[in-house]
């Protein structure tokens, strides 16, 4: 098991899980990516409840980006909505994330895929989201500038 991070060491790890996992710190970004593709799966460290609520979570974006899942309970659905329970690994209500681990770790490699294949899938969608809202407000700007109207406040 990778865990990467910058903060202090929290992990009160027994000492026969010690020699199973390797603890990354602020590591270069090319590394950081390199050690996250090489994974099956992300678990977010969510420092406190404001994650639940107003903050958004790195581990969640980097998941996107990479096309990792990440291990989901249904609190985590519920305030990161555009998440779907296809494209992660969903852990049950009576899980601990261990649980979800060794799991995911017995799944055949086609589940694996499956699951990837939504979260690209996701992506892909809200990329096209994003663009689609992008590209309406830079049309609109730019019929607005045309017609001598400037969208934007003076100086």
């Amino acid at each position: 098991m990778n865990v990467l991070g910058k903060g202090p060491d929290r992990l009160a790890l027994p000492p026969e899980l010690r020699p199973h996992v390797t603890v990354h710190r602020r590591l270069p970004y090319r590394a950081f990516y390199a050690v996250i593709a090489k994974n099956v799966a992300l678990v977010p460290s969510l420092a406190n409840p404001s994650y639940f609520t107003t903050k958004s979570s790195s581990t969640i974006m980097t998941s996107l980006q990479t096309g990792v899942p990440v291990i989901a309970t249904k609190r985590l659905l519920e305030a990161f909505s555009f998440l779907t329970p296809d494209a992660v690994f969903l852990q049950e209500d009576d899980e601990e994330e261990i649980d979800v681990m060794l799991r995911v770790a017995r799944m055949p490699a086609t589940d694996i895929l499956k699951t990837r294949k939504a979260l690209a899938l996701l992506r892909e969608r809200m990329n096209d989201r994003a663009w689609a809202m992008l590209n309406g407000y830079v049309t609109t700007v730019c019929k607005d500038i045309s017609a001598g109207k400037c969208p934007l406040p003076a100086a």
